[in-house]
């Protein structure tokens, strides 16, 4: 089974870490989004999982790809 990665990169705004880019492109309207606790339990809602720390504010996401 192939495994589909997921580039994330977290920003802090008004004193909460946020996801700002998802591969390379910005999220729109990032500094209302969620909480980067907050998003990373909807990554693992959705079958994400914690593949690697790439530095204190990027991290790679996976999953299984059917």
């Amino acid at each position: 089974m192939a495994k589909k990665q997921m580039r994330v990169k977290f920003d802090l705004t008004d004193g909460t870490i946020k996801p700002r880019y998802i591969d390379g492109e910005q999220l729109p309207d990032w500094e209302n989004g969620p909480a980067m606790d907050d998003y990373v339990r909807q990554l693992r809602d959705a079958g994400w999982q914690l593949a690697e720390r790439l530095s204190a504010n990027t991290y790679v996401f996976e999953r299984d790809e059917p």
